[in-house]
């Protein structure tokens, strides 16, 4: 039987059943007692350390739970990083007082408290102020400009809220896997912050491996999985198809499930994929299941949430929600989607706005160039990133290609060098010189974040350091 559903605010002050199973850490149940006890003991030893920003985090699911829950309680305020690579966290190394979690941060000068390290009784619990900002996610998004996204108790307390429920009653009693980190904002509500507010167990650990997710599930009679394109994508894969035992539903965010992931989970699985489209800064703005109509298509927004397209802007996306917090002088919400909404609110989305750049003064739409390669006949899959050489400034274009079988099979024949002008030659015919690609990388599959993202900064590591620091 599935507990009450509580909301943030009032999670501790609350009754829950101490015998409660909170998580399951290395396969063994954390109960709501020790849950408790070990935010206690973090709550105390905060309130002896410096009150501000807290950078959290934690490869331990259950631990980032706890530091939460601990800050919350101390009224400090939680930082996400995009990231934990030392540039990343150099970058705003400013904005912290300290840090919580059991990741291993070197010579830090700051504190650096670990989470399950301390025990406690006495705490005295209080009701959370639903109006106070006390989590800020820092994204780099798809230009790769860090900012700050700051969410009060009440954004995150509404989208929980529509989520259970929305979803609340596909999922019963069983437990939450996930396969995308909790540090960002779509891991942290479905694999964390949801389960323990409806008093469903979640697995701490994160398998990032398709196989790892049988043994992370142990004798788990029922799972939700918590999952991504990526992951999906290579779980389908011809002679890959190897459904997860005793999963009941699959949420998916971070982009369009490809129609034959679809079919297969479908078909094969005999499963659901419940997929969510949203931002960082919105949170969920609507979810969709593919069921092989047209109209399965379509986007329904999550309850509470509206949306419009504005034709005076290219038609892009504009989204009117409790969960986001950056917004106009009106409170609507400018995405970098284009969309065609309809009369019943329902909504198909039309690539995105902001990916039209200038090279050399021209412009030039990486969604066409994408298009176009990825018609090509060696190509299965394509991602370009744009990046400034050397001491100039100069922009010019990357391209990530991921070959298929065909394309191999040349690329092995003629060699990167003539692979790459038998690229550009075939572009040239659709865009100006100057504008395309300088350089060019072969993977075997796109690479991705942990939240199963393809960003500007994943993509840019795979370019040699000297395409930075050409001379111009």
């Amino acid at each position: 039987m599935v507990p009450q559903f509580l909301s943030l605010s009032e999670l501790f002050i609350s009754k829950r059943k101490p015998n409660g199973v909170v998580a399951f850490e290395k396969g063994k149940p954390v109960d709501w007692e020790t849950f408790s006890k070990q935010v206690a003991g973090l709550c105390v030893k905060l309130k002896r350390e410096p009150q501000g920003q807290w950078l959290v985090a934690s490869t331990s699911s259950y631990a980032f739970a706890v530091s939460l829950c601990a800050l919350w309680q101390t009224d400090n305020v939680a930082i996400l990083p995009s990231n934990l690579q030392p540039g990343t966290l150099a970058e705003i190394a400013d904005e912290y007082c300290g840090i919580v979690g059991d990741y291993p941060f070197g010579n830090s000068k700051l504190p650096v408290l670990i989470p399950t390290a301390f025990s406690g009784r006495h705490w005295q619990w209080k009701r959370l102020d639903r109006q106070k900002v006390l989590l800020k996610l820092y994204t780099s998004g798809s230009t790769g400009e860090r900012k700050a996204v700051p969410k009060t108790l009440a954004n995150l307390e509404e989208e929980l809220a529509a989520q259970e429920a929305t979803f609340g009653g596909r999922l019963g009693d069983c437990a939450v896997l996930s396969t995308v980190s909790h540090q960002h904002i779509y891991g942290l509500l479905f694999k964390l912050l949801w389960p323990l507010c409806a008093g469903r167990p979640f697995v701490s650990e994160t398998p990032l491996l398709w196989e790892e997710i049988f043994s992370a599930r142990q004798s788990l009679s029922s799972v939700c999985l918590v999952s991504s394109p990526a992951h999906l994508d290579y779980a389908c894969a011809p002679g890959k198809e190897k459904s997860p035992l005793g999963c009941q539903i699959i949420f998916s965010s971070g982009a369009p499930l490809k129609k034959q992931t679809v079919k297969v989970i479908r078909d094969g699985w005999g499963l659901s994929v419940i997929e969510v489209f949203g931002s960082t800064e919105t949170g969920g703005v609507g979810w969709r299941i593919q069921n092989g109509r047209r109209d399965s298509e379509y986007w329904t927004p999550l309850r509470g949430v509206s949306v419009f397209a504005a034709a005076h802007d290219n038609n892009r996306l504009r989204v009117l929600s409790p969960f986001a917090t950056a917004s106009d002088s009106e409170g609507w919400y400018a995405m970098g989607d284009k969309a065609r909404v309809f009369m019943d609110g329902r909504f198909l989305t039309n690539g995105r706005v902001d990916r039209v750049v200038k090279i050399a003064g021209k412009r030039l739409s990486l969604d066409d160039m994408e298009a176009r390669l990825n018609h090509h006949s060696w190509v299965n899959r394509t991602a370009l990133t744009v990046f400034a050489r050397g001491n100039s400034g100069r922009r010019c274009v990357g391209a990530v290609i991921a070959l298929n079988r065909r394309g191999k099979t040349r690329l092995g024949k003629i060699g990167r060098l003539a692979a790459d002008k038998k690229f550009r030659t075939d572009l040239k015919t659709h865009f100006e010189a100057v504008t395309l690609p300088r350089y060019f990388t072969y993977v075997d599959a796109l690479p991705v974040n942990s939240e199963g993202k393809i960003t500007r900064d994943v993509l840019n590591g795979l370019f040699p350091r000297a395409a930075f620091l050409e001379a111009p």
